[in-house]
């Protein structure tokens, strides 16, 4: 076994476990920050925020963007490498289509 080559697959994996979690707190911070916008807890509490109807299919939509990049941290580093790579293609993609689409709704 080539120790160079372990030693690059895993500086890898943790650049692109740091990624994840970069991406993650970047999504629970911005949450967190809307809560200091004045009336964003009145509109919770009706049930309509920026005129979307907050129902259990978009807390389920917002529930599974918050575990995506959760849950690929721990695969980036015990994942093979092409199921690694193949992981993390898929998820950042499901990710960049999720924020775009999340941003498009009126």
């Amino acid at each position: 076994m080539n120790t160079t080559l372990t030693m690059n697959d895993l500086d890898k994996r943790a650049k692109l476990s740091s990624l994840w979690v970069f991406v993650f707190l970047n999504m629970i911070f911005r949450d967190l920050h809307e809560f200091g916008r004045p009336g964003f807890l009145e509109e919770v509490m009706t049930g309509v925020v920026n005129g979307v109807q907050v129902t259990e299919g978009l807390m389920l939509f917002g529930g599974i963007m918050i575990a995506v990049p959760l849950l690929i941290i721990p695969l980036t580093q015990f994942l093979n490498f092409n199921a690694n790579r193949l992981a993390n293609l898929v998820m950042a993609v499901l990710q960049i289509v999720s924020v775009i689409g999340v941003n498009r709704v009126p």
